[in-house]
């Protein structure tokens, strides 16, 4: 697949701030002190998986503005409902100029086999 559409100055500012957040939450959750408790889940958890989500939903947006068809694939249906909720308001956040191309769709996948499937 080859899309031609160039990607704004703005959306690409955008999604490069939430991938940098992404990365900043990820990389400083490492220096949580971390106990072994009961159920084997430290406080790491939580920071871990917001981190990767707002760089996931950035890509995600990213790709789309520039004309994409994006999957995303996450074996945790709840993480996958907020998605088209956040990739709506990262377009919001970002007005395309007029005459832009139209962006691509976002579709959210809960098995990685489909969300493969055709991928050039």
């Amino acid at each position: 697949m080859s899309v031609n559409s160039p990607v704004h100055l703005g959306e690409l500012l955008l999604t490069l701030g939430l991938i940098a957040l992404g990365s900043f939450v990820v990389l400083g959750t490492g220096g949580i002190a971390e106990g072994q408790s009961y159920a084997q889940i430290g406080p790491r958890l939580f920071p871990y998986i917001i981190g990767a989500g707002l760089m996931g939903g950035a890509l995600a947006h990213l790709f789309s503005a520039a004309g994409w068809n994006v999957r995303v694939s996450d074996p945790i249906q709840t993480a996958l409902d907020k998605l088209p909720e956040r990739v709506a308001a990262l377009r919001a956040a970002q007005p395309r100029p007029p005459g832009s191309p139209p962006p691509g769709s976002v579709a959210a996948l809960t098995e990685l086999a489909p969300a493969v499937t055709g991928v050039e």
